[in-house]
């Protein structure tokens, strides 16, 4: 009796599972099938097939929509576009699968996928949002980390070697980078180990839902509570997420609160957009930076041609903790430069540079400022400047000399070292009568290098708020060190100059800046101290100091910067050169350069300007509002503190405001069409109240250097390898790739 209720049993339970799975109750397209298996038999699943070749199969045969029965799944195939886009529109009416929430929530009983309704809701609320594109796009360093380990690995194998691996790498790969993503966790898949618990509890885990898809969920169920293999991999990976938890509830919600509200700050400070202005969306925190390739080693002007390219010519920019809108439409450039009231120095500026050079010209504002300009700009005028004349004739033929001593074969890939060489010396001598000796080939003095490391400090903070960058200063050995060295030098050129006698002293005035610096000092500081700013006179010791810093930095960074440019598009376009030698020929004959025919040569000051036009050494010139403002040309209205950004690499190349094609090199443009250029194309020393006050010593210095060059020698194109130009991206910038031959003219 026993065994016919039980075969009555599996029979009704057979026929239950066969109408509860097995059977169909509409006029569908479909393959008959297995009793039980349906067309899991016939589909090849259980061979190896893929499920995209099964749809294709059945497609073929069957069309568009089809019913199909895969183990204990059946399901209606849709493939008509427009039922597609008809089921996807209509969220009330398809829900989430119920075979997918059988399946799944045996194994991920609370996760996501697996609910429906408002608990599903609650959870999307929370867990959506840590999938947006800013939280995204702030793991691109780690996933790089994680890719280069990949790699490395890669590296110590034979390149013969055939990697049979490949998905198994890609899961370590991925599971790595998630691992840190989500939980920072290392899961250290990519050392080859492959002994982590949590890892191997994991896979184990997902071996069991590919399992379950071809069984119903209560024997999933079953399977699970009954395999000791799969109880194990459940509870580790408990045990382990625990953990994790655990360890985060440990954060102390005072400290908890002081991060946020710090990250609220920065966002709202540094990366916060109040208007309507094109921008491109960025980081939370790092705005545009990470995307703009400038920590790639891509350079800012490339950086503004890809935005305006995009954006157009007005945009808002977030750069590390610069935010601030970029000006490329002339009329406004124009407006910002005319209304200098309104205009004054970046706030950006004065703060990034303030930590390095606070008392440096470039840093002040105000009445300061007008104090330190009263001083510091006429040591620029130009009879002081073309007194110095011989003296860079006579730094330029040492730089000859180097050059005479190497083969007329031989590459000069330093061109860019050997121009900072030759105008630290120069500007040494003009400044200070201090011999940088950089010229020799030692290399050793220790306030060059003391200068070169500041500078490359510069380039650092420049992507770090200014309270920041001063902590790193305070804090780093060689910052300390090199800002000691650099003011026990300057300090000692100060006392020297002091031992001059008065008279001595009122005549070195006419010529040198330092003489003339130096006059200015306050005989009372402590007096002066006690006046308000709007009676002090004369300069502090301190305040010396701080503009004989900015001469150094600026004095011979920007130079050569140019003159390098200068050698690497000269050596690319020889035509140039044979016109600038034709011209000294014509002017000088074989004598001496001199200055009586000096400001007879036209071509060379086309060529001067053309350098500067095509490969400025400062992209571009930052101001901020002191009031409110609105732009007249473009309408967009402005507020006080905001910065502003004129990218004069840019207009320097905007084919609207050029009538020769601005992407060639072509000094003879200044003598024809583009002569009455519109003056706010050609900005490479700013304009306005702030220009450059030592713009008319670098044009100076630029073209008696390259005179004297091009009546001695001929640069030769090194070839596409190493003279390709580039941008590298400094405190201003460098040409990245210049390698050039140097042939004397008396060897060609």
């Amino acid at each position: 009796m026993f065994v016919v209720l039980a075969f009555v049993f599996l029979c009704l339970l057979v026929l239950y599972v066969k109408y509860r799975y097995f059977t169909s109750h509409r006029s569908i397209p479909s393959l008959p099938g297995h009793f039980l298996f349906g067309n899991l038999l016939q589909s090849g699943l259980l061979r190896g097939v893929a499920f995209p070749q099964v749809y294709t199969s059945f497609k073929d045969q069957l069309g568009d929509i089809y019913e199909i029965k895969l183990g204990f799944l059946h399901g209606i195939v849709v493939g008509d576009k427009d039922d597609l886009q008809h089921i996807f529109s209509h969220r009330h009416i398809y829900d989430q699968g119920d075979w997918m929430v059988e399946i799944l929530s045996v194994v991920i009983p609370d996760g996501l996928i697996t609910l429906k309704g408002a608990k599903f809701k609650r959870h999307a609320s929370i867990t959506m949002p840590l999938f947006r594109h800013g939280k995204i796009r702030s793991n691109f360093d780690l996933i790089i980390n994680c890719t280069d380990e990949l790699l490395n690995n890669w590296r110590s194998s034979s390149s013969d070697h055939i990697h049979c691996d490949i998905l198994q790498q890609c899961q370590n790969l991925l599971l790595e980078i998630f691992g840190f993503i989500s939980f920072d966790y290392d899961f250290d898949t990519l050392r080859g180990t492959n002994n982590n618990e949590l890892t191997q509890a994991l896979r184990d885990h997902i071996g069991t839902v590919e399992l379950g898809f071809y069984m119903p969920s209560l024997l999933l169920n079953a399977y699970l509570k009954l395999s000791p293999k799969c109880r194990r991999a459940r509870t580790t990976i408990k045990q382990h997420l625990y953990r994790m938890m655990e360890q985060e509830l440990n954060e102390t919600p005072a400290s908890t609160c002081v991060d946020n509200l710090l990250v609220l700050y920065v966002k709202y400070k540094y990366f916060t957009s109040r208007r309507s202005i094109p921008s491109k969306p960025g980081h939370f925190l790092f705005g545009n930076l990470i995307q703009s390739g400038l920590l790639r080693g891509n350079s800012i002007s490339q950086l503004y041609a890809s935005f305006k390219n995009q954006l157009g010519d007005i945009y808002e920019i977030n750069l590390g903790f610069l935010h601030a809108i970029v000006v490329g439409d002339i009329d406004d450039v124009q407006h910002i430069f005319s209304h200098r009231h309104i205009y004054d120095q970046s706030d950006w500026i004065v703060d990034l540079l303030g930590v390095l050079i606070p008392d440096g010209l470039i840093t002040l504002k105000g009445t300061k400022f007008k104090r330190h300009a009263s001083i510091t700009m006429p040591l620029f005028r130009h009879g002081k400047i073309v007194s110095n004349f011989d003296l860079i004739i006579d730094c330029t033929d040492e730089l000859l000399n180097n050059w005479r001593s190497s083969s007329s074969d031989h590459i000069h890939c330093d061109i860019v070292q050997q121009c900072q060489n030759l105008l630290l010396e120069i500007f040494g001598f003009i400044g200070f009568d201090y011999d940088f000796g950089t010229l020799r080939g030692t290399d050793n003095n220790e306030l060059a290098q003391a200068l070169k490391y500041y500078i490359s400090t510069l380039e650092f903070g420049s992507y770090l708020p200014s309270f920041l960058f001063g902590i790193y200063l305070k804090l780093s050995p060689k910052c300390r060190r090199t800002h000691t060295t650099i003011k026990r030098h300057l300090y000692r050129m100060i006392e020297q100059e002091l031992i001059e006698t008065p008279e001595s002293r009122a005549q070195r005035k006419k010529t040198s800046l330092i003489a003339s610096l130096v006059a200015s000092l306050q005989t009372d500081e402590q007096a002066e101290e006690r006046k308000s700013e709007e009676e002090k006179k004369g300069l502090t010791r301190r305040e010396i100091l701080g503009e004989m810093l900015m001469f150094l930095i600026a004095g011979f960074e920007t130079t050569s910067t140019t003159l390098a440019w200068a050698i690497h598009l000269l050596s690319k376009n020889s035509g140039v050169q044979q016109k600038i030698k034709a011209e000294l020929m014509n002017e000088n004959g074989h004598h001496d350069l001199t200055l009586d025919h000096f400001d007879s040569l036209i071509y060379l000051d086309c060529v001067i300007k053309e350098i500067l036009r095509f490969s400025p050494p400062i992209d571009s010139v930052v101001r901020t509002l002191t009031m409110d403002d609105c732009l007249p040309n473009s309408g967009i209205q402005l507020y006080k503190g905001d910065q502003i950004i004129i990218p004069i690499c840019i207009l320097s190349r905007d084919p609207r405001y050029w009538s020769i094609d601005p992407e060639l090199f072509y000094p003879e443009r200044f003598l024809v069409e583009d002569k009455n250029h519109n003056p706010y194309v050609f900005l490479p020393f700013g304009s306005g109240h702030r220009q450059c006050i030592g713009q008319d010593l670098a044009r100076f210095e630029l073209k008696v250097i390259v005179a004297r060059l091009m009546q001695y020698v001929t640069f030769i194109d090194g070839g596409p390898e190493v003279n390709a130009g580039g941008h590298l991206q400094g405190a201003t910038i460098m040409p990245k790739y210049v390698g050039i031959k140097i042939k004397f003219d008396s060897e060609i």
